[in-house]
């Protein structure tokens, strides 16, 4: 069994913190993932690769993934979820992080079909014709 030798919040990510298992770097995680797994420092953890802990580490890589994707502009649902799979994240991973970001707000179809189309119909003098036919 590894051991949890410190919990730091990462220089990188606000909001996130560096890991450390048996005094090496194991992954960034969120203050839920630390609660919910109990980690603190001097707690054992399952040290195998497809561990709860391995797990929880790639899924909040995938959802910060995510959400510097909607930092750069919005996105559908689909065209996010297609997008992290080019990435090699696991699909499993990608479907939680999408729930999660449209139970935050953050992914609203029908909102970014909204504003696509005002976009094309103000922006590029399209027709509402050629805009529906899009």
């Amino acid at each position: 069994m590894a051991v949890v030798t410190g919990i730091v919040p990462s220089p990188r990510k606000e909001g996130r913190f560096d890991l450390h298992v048996d005094g090496k770097r194991f992954g960034v995680v969120s203050l839920d993932v630390v609660e919910r797994l109990g980690l603190r420092v001097g707690a054992t953890v399952d040290d195998a690769p497809e561990g709860a802990l391995a797990d929880a580490v790639a899924a909040v890589a995938t959802y910060d993934r995510a959400l510097g994707m909607l930092a750069a502009h919005s996105r559908s649902a689909r065209d996010l979820r297609r997008r992290l799979l080019l990435k090699k994240e696991p699909a499993a991973h990608v479907d939680a992080a999408i729930e999660r970001l449209q139970a935050a707000g953050l992914v609203d179809d029908e909102a970014y079909a909204r504003q696509f189309a005002r976009s094309r119909v103000l922006g590029s003098g399209h027709s509402r014709r050629r805009v529906q036919q899009e």
